[in-house]
């Protein structure tokens, strides 16, 4: 920028100084030496000290890009990114779902059975397969992951992404919690992480008499939390069931079960939603019937729940209609 643009608005005099001392430009008045000795170069009684300072100044902050603070800038970056959607393609599912997926921590609950790792591996390969710019993060705490199980999985699915879908599927082994904390620091930004599942992680730390094992519990979910919100990912925790003591049923459910999710009673508070699954006994042939209940939701409303099958590790519609999300049967 030359000295003489009326968006300096420097004294003429002093640019005209500059200008007979050969500095023309802003450039040439910010870097080609220092203020001390370009104002000994100027002619006497041309404007003082202090005076050339400021000026000095004003063109600085004229020619200076706007700052922006590190917090903003990841931020723009979460907002940019796109909103990985709890995705299943089985209607009811969708609609119990829905409001769940991106910026959110998930835990997925149920016994033994229940479809907890079919249902986040059907998500996951879907996101994968309908984006193809998603990123996926699969922790497996377990070795139960099975590669050939999932490439057959991923050829029932369609869209865009499907071809690479596998490349941007990141799989890491974590038997502890230090080992958790180093896969999550290594991927940047990803759109969807899944622990499977989370409970051999968590459960050893856990003790009745030191509060050192729920102190980690907080430091991890925290961490997820703050991946969820500046990547705006979702995040699936699939965490085992306990027995609820004395087979008395547990009243957080809407259909009657004796199970709850295990780590104790405070782990649901530290996620945004509660995801039950339950395996039912089935009409059909060659079909594991299902029901997915939302215990708890920041975001949605609790106390739903939905029906739906499961065919050879993929979830599909019912055979038949089921109660709706809030007609909920008696006891």
């Amino acid at each position: 920028m030359r000295l003489s643009s009326s968006k300096l608005h420097l004294p003429a005099p002093l640019v005209a100084a500059l200008e007979q001392t050969g500095y023309r430009t802003s450039s040439d008045l910010l870097f080609s030496a220092s203020a001390e000795d370009i104002f000994c170069q100027l002619p006497p009684n041309t404007i003082g000290f202090n005076e050339f300072e400021e000026c000095l100044a004003l063109v600085l902050e004229a020619s200076a890009a706007e700052g922006s603070d590190a917090s903003s800038f990841l931020r723009g970056q979460a907002t940019s990114m796109p909103k990985c959607c709890l995705d299943t393609g089985v209607d009811d599912l969708d609609e119990l779902l829905a409001g769940l997926g991106g910026s959110t921590v998930i835990e997925i609950s149920g016994d033994i059975g229940s479809g907890k790792s079919m249902l986040a591996t059907h998500i996951a390969l879907r996101h994968l397969a309908s984006d193809p710019d998603a990123q996926l993060l699969w922790i497996d705490t377990t070795g139960d992951f099975l590669v050939d199980q999932v490439s057959a999985l991923l050829a029932r699915h369609s869209g865009q992404g499907v071809a690479t879908a596998l490349e941007r599927l990141h799989l890491s082994l974590a038997f502890d919690l230090d080992s958790a904390y180093q896969v999550l620091h290594g991927l940047r930004h990803p759109g969807c992480i899944v622990i499977d599942s989370i409970t051999p992680l968590l459960g050893p730390t856990l003790s009745a008499v030191s509060a050192q094992g729920h102190a980690l519990m907080v430091g991890l979910m925290r961490h997820l939390r703050a991946i969820a919100q500046s990547s705006n990912a979702s995040v699936l925790v699939i965490n085992n069931s306990t027995s609820n003591g004395n087979n008395q049923l547990n009243l957080n459910a809407a259909l009657p079960t004796t199970s709850k999710p295990a780590l104790g009673p405070s782990f649901p508070f530290l996620t945004d939603a509660t995801l039950w699954l339950t395996r039912r006994d089935s009409t059909m042939t060659g079909c594991i019937s299902h029901t997915a209940e939302i215990w708890r939701s920041r975001t949605t409303s609790s106390k739903r729940w939905c029906a739906f099958q499961s065919q050879n590790g993929f979830p599909i519609p019912p055979a038949t209609a089921t109660h709706n999300a809030l007609d909920l049967p008696s006891r």
